[in-house]
């Protein structure tokens, strides 16, 4: 009598194995069916940091970055973050000013970094300048600080310029704006050299091209006929004088200049660009509007004009003045609170939003490709209730629904190549008998 080979053992062993390996390929691949379960794919983590535990403060534009190294802004001095992975920026150290200073806005050049400070005790208004080649062994050079009356008058921006140092300074208790002008050919030795004084409203925004200063007026909501640019010559630190006003009707939320044209960012319209080869009189050149858009900040690079906008980032082509065209847009996150901010650097967008008005958010972003930005830092976390309820709701059934279907499945097919088997046994006894 021949008897068939007994393969029950092998049978199950074989579906054990086929089961725990389809239920390590679910656990696998759950981090990349969540977000699409979930239609999470634009969502970030509420607060997010840092590795190494680096909030982000709220301060206007608090990062300078060069060569994929940032330096961020604080209450008490700055951080130095290392961008090489900017999918996992990094701590590489942490410096602190003096207990009774604050420190407010940040911006580098060549090795030389400028932190705007004032002085919590009376008032005093300047900035930090260390020496940054050796970011272990950050250096103090010096600290510039006015000898003027700065009782209510607070730091509002800083930019660098030559061998001058620019100091956006605002009262706003008294709707007085201005810009503080130092020389620091010698780091060592800042030099005050002048000011500009505007008794009628605050400043909230500025640029500096050639032998000009553009001055953008602090928003009054409320009034259609806000926006304004003064337009002060500067060829003659020690009095600038004021050359030119520009009178937009509505809002605008930030300005940028690029060769002989200045960029102007209007609040529910888009962007307007005026020629400004003779500051004394700016002519408007086009007028790109993008109401639904809501831009709020712009940085240029090159022929390209990089847009925060409510919901993430917008890219314009300027290559051809006259037809600025968008040819990328990436929607990062529109929930507890606009972008406000944008700078880039090195192939990378840094933007900043707020949070409730209380913390500056900061979000990374792939610039290398223009017209596909991609999502850096932070990926897609979302809300641990969110997580929590998809998976109990929607990702765990649908998992137990393919594992009930895998098993009956695997049954089947056993069942059939069992039954086969006893089939072939059955003739092969008939034929032996």
């Amino acid at each position: 009598m021949i008897r068939g080979k007994p393969s029950n053992e092998k049978d199950q062993s074989k579906i054990v194995i086929q089961f725990f390996s389809f239920i390590v390929i679910i656990l696998l691949l759950q981090p990349f069916f969540m977000p699409i379960i979930t239609g999470q794919n634009n969502k970030v983590e509420k607060n997010p940091t840092i590795n190494n535990q680096i909030s982000i403060y709220h301060s206007w534009k608090n990062l300078a970055a060069k060569k994929r190294i940032a330096f961020q802004s604080n209450s008490n001095g700055f951080n130095v973050l290392n961008l090489t992975d900017p999918k996992n920026p990094t701590n590489i150290t942490e410096h602190y000013i003096a207990m009774d200073l604050q420190s407010h806005y940040i911006t580098i050049n060549n090795t030389l970094l400028y932190l705007s400070v004032s002085n919590k005790n009376n008032w005093s208004l300047g900035f930090v300048i260390f020496d940054v080649s050796d970011l272990q062994n950050i250096r103090i050079l010096n600290q510039f600080s006015t000898n003027r009356n700065m009782t209510w008058y607070y730091t509002s921006g800083i930019q660098v310029k030559g061998r001058y140092v620019y100091n956006l300074i605002n009262n706003y208790e008294d709707e007085i704006g201005g810009v503080l002008i130092v020389d620091c050919k010698d780091p060592n030795n800042p030099i005050e050299v002048g000011i500009y004084f505007y008794n009628g409203y605050n400043f909230d925004d500025f640029v500096i091209r050639k032998q000009h200063l553009y001055l953008m007026k602090f928003p009054e909501f409320g009034n259609l006929f806000d926006g304004r640019i003064q337009i002060i010559h500067i060829s003659n630190h020690t009095t600038p004088q004021k050359v030119c006003e520009i009178n937009e009707e509505g809002y605008i939320n930030a300005i940028e200049c690029q060769n002989d044209y200045l960029f102007l960012i209007k609040q529910n319209e888009g962007l307007k660009i005026f020629n400004i080869s003779d500051p004394t009189s700016p002519q408007e050149k086009i007028v790109y509007n993008a109401p639904e858009e809501y831009f709020k900040d712009i940085t240029l690079n090159g022929t390209n004009a990089y847009i925060a906008k409510n919901d993430g980032l917008a890219v314009l082509d300027i290559s051809i003045i006259d037809k600025p065209k968008m040819i990328g847009k990436l929607k990062y996150d529109n929930e507890r609170g606009p972008f406000r901010e944008i700078i880039v650097e090195d192939g990378l967008a840094y933007l900043f939003k707020d949070s409730e008005n209380i913390n500056r958010m900061l979000f990374i972003i792939d610039v290398s490709d223009p017209a596909k930005p991609k999502r850096m830092f932070p990926t897609w976390i979302g809300p641990d209730w969110v997580r929590d309820i998809t998976f109990l709701f929607v990702f765990l059934p649908i998992t137990l629904t393919c594992i009930v279907i895998f098993v009956i499945i695997t049954v089947v097919i056993v069942t059939i190549k069992k039954s086969k088997k006893r089939n072939k046994i059955r003739e092969l006894i008939l034929k032996s008998n």
